[in-house]
């Protein structure tokens, strides 16, 4: 049998440590891995614009790895085979790591939040002393949460910014200039551990709220919510492991501490630890909030971007404090403009545009091209808004994709590297970058098989048809997986003038039939002249050409087109398009 084969490169994987969202919290793809074991597989992922089923997490081993950087901050460490979305000539395309330069454009996107559920925290035991030593006074009781809530998770963001550890328990650190700060972190430890805490004013007019339990500080390291140092501070497990409000919670308790709002309008949060600044990053990204993040001498520097930052801080974290929030509060979104904000995707339309455009139309699209792709700005096109196409329209108003550059690409060394598969869409999140995932397949056009029924002259049988090869091929996809542990996955075409088309459409009526299989019709470009003229369009036998039946060309689309509303297969390819552009 002369098939047409295809197949798909594997280890496109990603560094361990890097994060995607999933319906379980804010995971490194170890951490998802781990839990596909556990939940088998249970998993489901953020896609670029939907949430999908995770069917496996693959561990590669070790790799080499290289990590690409963007005038915005974001990063991603995959290997040299790994696929993102980039920009080539202001279309999008996927391209490997290794084929992407500095200074190509990117388009990254923002998520949002799929964990429904809060973190409980169900196995912690702690076992009081049974005696106090001599000089030593007897443990005071202390509330532990049984879940992770909103006054919690602000009191960790609070801590995490301005905390550090005691001896006994954990401790707040403010300044004389923070009142307001210091006020409301006794009010959260009363009302999240009932329990008083003690301030005390030192001789630099600082203050220290602290919380002496060696219970609470055991609680703490168990669930890793511990802050070594102010450069090792990270977002806790229990945060990212719960849901959006207890996510902005977090958010608002840290920036409440280490957060500030420059020359009226700009959000920023400073940090020494770059684990937290990329961590606040990441999930910023995946709450819908755009943000760049800026490395000087001693510091990392997060700033809220643009309009729609601004507006969806405003809306979902904010401030504790009082002073904070007013500044915040008067900030006028409308003001706000990002100076230079590029759209690079809309240079071919642009270009389109141009040759048949008049007058001061044309003089403002020559405008809006000038030093193309760096002056084709959001401020210049939108002058323009009212003459452009309904494609280019949809572009400029998609405020969840921000176009940047990539800045700078290096090899980071040897790591060991995950491989997710999503069979569905193929497409995950890292850090706002759009990423096609790994896994193998094949795919064959069973179209020079005989039809069901054609007889076989040699031994004087008759042919059993192409699905029946197919459901053959579907039994042994499932009996031989890749290493053990994916699933295969078989594409499986037929065209429009065989034979056995009208039982190719229906063979993926009932659930669970050819469930490794997509399944599509090929379209020929001599079938749209029977379908525009509603005749009977002749199928043909491939052993000899000759016309076996005819069917009317628009009940074979129409059937084809009601069983993909019901069942989601088959889908089309258009052998023509599929020729003139490879």
């Amino acid at each position: 049998m002369e098939c047409a084969k295809e197949a798909s490169l594997i280890f496109k994987c990603i560094d361990g440590n890097e994060l995607i969202q999933t319906n379980k919290g804010l995971l490194t793809i170890r951490d998802a891995y781990e839990t596909i074991k556990r939940t088998n597989p249970g998993l489901f992922v953020l896609s670029d614009s939907s949430v999908e089923k995770a069917t496996a997490v693959i561990n590669n081993g070790i790799k080499d790895v290289f990590e690409v950087s963007t005038e915005f901050g974001n990063s991603i460490l995959a290997t040299g085979e790994h696929r993102i979305v980039a920009c080539n000539d202001g279309k999008l395309m996927w391209k490997k790591i290794s084929d992407v330069k500095v200074g190509d454009w990117v388009p990254l996107r923002l998520g949002k939040w799929i964990v429904k559920g809060d973190f409980r925290f169900d196995d912690f035991n702690y076992k009081p002393k049974t005696h106090v030593e001599l000089g030593q006074f007897p443990e005071k009781e202390i509330t532990i949460p049984k879940v992770m809530n909103e006054d919690f998770a602000t009191l960790l963001g609070i801590y995490i910014g301005d905390g550090s550890n005691h001896r006994d328990g954990i401790r707040f650190l403010s300044g004389s200039k923070d009142k307001e700060l210091i006020t409301v972190t006794v009010k959260l430890i009363k009302k999240v551990f009932k329990r008083k805490a003690l301030v005390v004013r030192n001789r630099s007019e600082s203050y220290e709220v602290s919380v002496l339990s060696v219970k609470l500080k055991r609680f703490f390291k168990y669930y890793g919510m511990l802050k070594k140092s102010s450069r090792e501070a990270f977002i806790p497990k229990p945060v990212l492991m719960s849901s959006e409000r207890i996510v902005t919670a977090f958010l608002r308790g840290l920036f409440s501490a280490d957060g500030s709002i420059s020359h009226g309008k700009y959000i920023m949060l400073t940090t020494s630890s770059k684990r937290l600044a990329r961590e606040v990053m990441s999930v910023l990204w995946n709450i819908g909030i755009p943000c760049k993040l800026n490395v000087t001498k001693n510091a990392f520097v997060l700033r809220i971007y643009g309009r729609i930052g601004t507006i969806r801080f405003k809306e979902k974290v904010g401030f504790i404090i009082k002073k904070k929030q007013k500044i915040l509060n008067s900030i006028d979104v409308n003001k706000i403009y990002t100076r230079g904000e590029k759209v690079p995707i809309a240079i071919p339309y642009l270009r389109y545009m141009y040759t048949r455009c008049e007058g001061k139309v044309k003089d403002l699209i020559k405008f809006a091209l000038t030093d193309i792709p760096g002056k084709a700005t959001i401020k210049r096109i939108a002058k323009i808004y009212n003459h452009t196409p309904k494609e280019l329209r949809k572009v400029l108003e998609d405020v969840n994709t921000i176009f940047t550059r990539i800045s700078n690409i290096r090899y980071v060394g040897k790591r060991r590297v995950y491989d997710l598969h999503i069979p569905t869409t193929h497409v995950y999140l890292v850090n706002g970058f759009i990423t096609h995932n790994s896994g193998g397949g094949i795919g064959v056009n069973y179209s020079k098989l005989r039809p069901e029924g054609d007889v076989v002259a040699s031994t004087g049988g008759v042919s059993s048809g192409p699905v029946s090869f197919m459901r053959i091929i579907d039994v042994v996809t499932d009996v031989v997986k890749a290493g053990g542990k994916r699933r295969g996955a078989c594409m499986g075409i037929l065209e429009i003038w065989h034979p056995d088309i009208e039982k190719f459409i229906s063979a993926k009526e009932k659930e669970g039939v050819l469930s490794n299989f997509n399944i599509s019709i090929a379209i020929t470009p001599d079938f749209w002249k029977y379908y525009e003229g509603n005749k009977d369009y002749p199928l043909r036998n491939p052993r000899d050409g000759k016309i076996w039946k005819t069917v009317n060309a628009r009940y074979l689309l129409e059937s084809a087109a009601m069983m993909a509303w019901k069942s989601g297969d088959p889908g089309v390819i258009f052998l023509d398009n599929l020729n003139k552009r490879n």
